[in-house]
């Protein structure tokens, strides 16, 4: 008890730099700490996603209208104008590794807004050029805050699951060109840790992303690029989202 209330003191003497860590809500945890942290939060305002695990925000939900509505509109556009036969095969299998980066400012203050991601892909032809597939990917970050001569470990595992629709044409003889969109349900798992405790919180996110690929055939393999920018309703209780942004490489074949 003595040393929360001296870690809380030193706290109340600090900058706003200083507060927008992790560390906060393993020191509110101790005893006699909640009430007064309250006041505090409310102050500092959302600057760390873990400010968000005891102190809570109602997140907003017209990201989903949009999500949905984007998703319907390229099925439509992508069914009116599919004409080339079979560009990528009757089906495709893609191993992908990328570059990942969150874009909400809350999960850069939390140093946990970049990484690797890794995703495996397959799709079907359903009508000439229009293929229906899914994704899924795992990408894991983790970063470091300093709070009051503490050192406060942060964690982040993120796991999309995407259900796309995309619609390729030949480039050239060996280029192939797609560009598609989706729906996907991402879980995500927030965790920090300090030498003494730890604090952690997860949740599914609704989402829908927009791709393109550009790829060099041969035979029935395939290397290329690839790039995707995918929005993501609220984490749960909060105002700031796991929206990111993906590029990268990719290789697969066709059957």
């Amino acid at each position: 008890m003595q040393k929360a209330m001296f870690l809380w003191k030193g706290i109340l003497n600090c900058s706003d730099e200083c507060l927008i860590s992790t560390f906060l809500p393993i020191i509110f945890k101790k005893e006699g700490l909640r009430k007064r942290s309250s006041k505090l939060l409310e102050e500092l305002g959302e600057n760390n996603i873990y400010l968000n695990l005891l102190n809570p925000l109602q997140g907003g939900y017209m990201k989903k209208v949009v999500l949905v509505f984007t998703f319907f509109m390229f099925v439509v556009i992508s069914v009116a104008y599919a004409g080339e036969k079979a560009p990528l095969g009757a089906g495709n299998v893609t191993l992908k590794v990328n570059y990942i980066n969150f874009t909400d400012d809350v999960i850069g203050n939390s140093d946990v807004d970049t990484g690797v991601y890794v995703g495996i892909e397959g799709f079907g032809e359903i009508a000439d050029s229009l293929y229906l597939g899914g994704e899924i990917g795992y990408a894991y970050s983790k970063g470091s805050v300093e709070v009051y001569f503490n050192d406060v470990d942060t964690k982040l595992t993120f796991v999309p699951v995407e259900v796309n629709l995309k619609y390729a044409v030949k480039a050239g003889s060996n280029f192939v060109l797609d560009a598609g969109a989706g729906a996907s349900y991402n879980y995500v798992k927030e965790k920090a840790a300090s030498s003494s405790d730890t604090a952690s919180a997860s949740d599914w996110l609704l989402g829908g992303q927009l791709f393109f690929d550009a790829n060099y055939t041969m035979d029935k393999f395939f290397a290329g690029i690839n790039g995707k920018y995918q929005i993501t309703e609220d984490f749960k209780d909060a105002s700031y989202d796991y929206s990111n942004w993906r590029v990268g490489g990719q290789v697969g074949f066709m059957f």
